[in-house]
């Protein structure tokens, strides 16, 4: 029989093939999904060129020869439709009695050099149909798969094969294996309790290693069973739950009996249960601690509470029941009572998760007024024994304080919250100045606060957030060094890129140690305007056409410093100069180096006078010292 469509040069896609599959046997994509896993080959070229067929060559057609036998008993399999496509078509064969078949006169197109000599090579895909063999049976225990695939490679041979045959020739063998194997299993989660609902997935791992043979989904008491599959093969299973979120294999393959006894039994095989764990490849992390650090709090029933991201798997470390000495997150949890005029002492808690375990309350007992707490959590999250039911360990919330950092608080008495210190700057000549690009010292000052008992200071650098700088500050003023107000900076040398400002505040705190609100910063920055401290002219580079190097003090705006028309010469005599380039060099020898490249009309007159324009800016955005902005030549 020959079919309309061209496989020999046009094989069909995958999908068009599962799809007639589908539409020939009506089965479920996830059987025909095995039959259809070889996929296609093709015959690999050599690197030297493709030599088609002459007249010393004459052998253009192959013969394709094979069996078909049944995989556990080697027993023929008579009238199976074998197909081959090629010559613009499909020929057809039935298996005989022996499950013999053969084509005749296949073209073979493709040569390629090998050793120095043309030979002949190709790969076709021979597919054995068992739909009408299926359809016969009245036992269905007697049935195989409805269609199976093998590649028959063509080599030319000069001697006779096991076949009789010489010349060029392919050979294919189809083990098949008839559909008669029951499997049952069960599915539980990590607690051994039934998960319905699940999918369940049977793996070949004999005829198409890793292609699926079938699936269904387990009952309301987590039981599977499949049907109908092939007798004496090797499977792996795999299952699923219904939202994904737990999976699990079968441990090791399945070995499925060969039904030699009797032909109509069904082989029955029940498989060990199948576990499902968490599919969790993220770690849990702390979502959220109350209070939040350095809050001031009631001391009367407080207690601390650490959200964790996802349920923390309770192991003999979690348990908080036995109290402190038993090797549990008790004794990795401390907190501190630093008292005004006392020393450190350690405080009595306990502790105790809720039924989801996703959150743990700690509570101290007996928090006294108007003093300082520490709560350290530490030890616990960075011991590795915090972890999700995955098995993943607790890892940094960088985005709040108390987990792997010190908790801060405060408890209240009964005075009011302070109000709100003014704060501002003092310059005072030669002492407190305007600072350049390095920094250096910053002094400020604030109002009273009539019921602050002392100061917090605090400091901010860049985009960074406010942290203590200073506490118990007795007085109304600071002195604080800023630190370099460019970035990246290292000291003399660097060639930083952004400019950088410092912001400080201050919260009075009264004298149950309330801390008040924080006041408007005050925001330091580089103020000092770059200047210009030399230029010089190098020799010609060619025919009027001159090099000069301009030395700045600070660090300068790249954009604004090569931008040619930001440099203007005058009082030239006449002659013309024009700015081909200017480029910035960055520290060199002491200052901040940008070099011209100036085009003349003839040759400079003595006199002559280079000005920096007011578009020209230090990295903060300040313009060149109009004092120091030019060089007479």
């Amino acid at each position: 029989m020959i079919s309309t469509f061209d496989t020999r040069f046009r094989q069909p896609s995958f999908f068009q093939l599962l799809e007639a599959s589908m539409r020939i046997s009506h089965l479920k994509p996830a059987t025909l999904l095995l039959f259809a896993g070889i996929g296609w080959a093709c015959v690999t070229e050599s690197t030297g060129p493709v030599v088609p067929p002459t007249n010393d060559n004459p052998i253009r057609r192959a013969t394709i020869t094979g069996k078909i036998v049944d995989y556990c008993t080697n027993n023929a399999v008579a009238g199976a439709v074998i197909s081959v496509g090629y010559d613009g078509g499909v020929s057809t064969t039935t298996s005989d009695a022996s499950g013999s078949f053969s084509f005749g006169d296949v073209p073979v197109s493709r040569y390629e050099i090998l050793n120095g000599q043309l030979v002949a090579n190709d790969v076709y895909t021979v597919t054995a149909s068992l739909v009408d063999y299926n359809q016969a049976q009245t036992d269905s225990a007697k049935r195989y798969r409805n269609y199976y695939y093998q590649n028959a490679i063509l080599t030319y041979t000069s001697t006779t094969d096991s076949t009789g045959l010489i010349g060029l020739i392919g050979s294919v063998t189809f083990m098949i294996s008839e559909l008669n194997t029951t499997i049952e299993g069960k599915v539980v989660d990590r607690d051994m309790q039934d998960v319905p609902n699940a999918v369940v997935t049977v793996f070949d791992q004999s005829i198409v290693a890793g292609a699926v043979i079938a699936q269904t989904t387990t009952n309301a008491t987590g039981d599977f069973t499949f049907n109908n599959i092939d007798n004496g093969v090797v499977v792996s299973l795999s299952a699923m739950n219904s939202d994904g979120s737990q999976q699990g294999t079968l441990p090791g393959f399945l070995f499925l009996p060969c039904n030699l006894m009797n032909d109509s039994l069904r082989s029955h095989v029940v498989a060990e249960r199948i576990r499902l764990t968490p599919a969790d490849n993220v770690a849990p992390f702390v979502i959220a601690v109350t209070p939040e650090n350095n809050a001031d709090v009631t001391p009367g029933g407080f207690q601390a509470v650490f959200t964790f991201s996802e349920p923390i798997r309770q192991t003999p470390y979690t348990r908080t029941d036995l109290g402190i000495g038993h090797g549990t997150i008790m004794d990795a949890i401390t907190i501190n009572y630093i008292a005004l005029k006392k020393g450190a002492a350690q405080v009595v808690y306990t502790a105790q998760w809720n039924a989801s375990f996703t959150q743990l309350t700690v509570s101290p007992e007996a928090l006294t007024g108007s003093a300082r707490y520490t709560l350290n959590f530490i030890g616990a999250a960075g011991s590795g024994n915090l972890r999700d039911y995955a098995g993943n360990a607790l890892v940094n919330n960088t985005l709040l304080t108390g987990d792997f950092e010190i908790l801060n608080f405060t408890t209240n008495g009964g005075s009011a919250v302070p109000a709100t210190p003014t704060l501002t700057r003092r310059l005072i000549p030669g002492l407190y100045v305007d600072l350049d690009f390095t920094g250096g010292n910053v002094n400020f000052e604030w109002t009273s606060v009539p019921s602050a008992r002392s100061y917090n200071v605090y400091k901010k650098t860049g985009n960074g957030a406010f942290e203590l700088l200073a506490q118990d500050v007795y007085r109304t003023y600071y002195t604080a060094n800023s630190g370099a107000l460019v970035t990246p900076y290292v000291g003399v040398g660097s060639n930083p890129l952004y400019p950088m400002s410092v912001q400080y505040a201050v919260r009075a705190v009264s004298a149950d140690l309330v801390v008040g609100p924080a006041s408007t910063p005050v925001t330091v920055s580089d103020a000092v305007k770059p200047q210009l401290v030399g230029a010089v002219i190098g020799g010609a580079l060619s025919t009027n056409l001159y090099p000069y190097t301009l030395s700045f003090t600070e660090p300068m705006d790249v954009v604004s410093v090569e931008t040619s028309s930001n440099f203007t010469f005058s009082n030239t005599g006449g002659v013309s100069y024009t700015v081909q380039r200017a480029d910035y060099l960055g520290y060199t020898g002491g200052f901040y180096v940008v070099r011209l490249t100036v085009a003349t009309s003839a040759a400079p007159i003595a006199g002559y006078v280079l000005t920096i324009g007011n578009n020209v800016t230090d990295l903060s955005g300040n313009i060149v010292d109009s004092a120091a902005n030019s060089q007479t030549f």
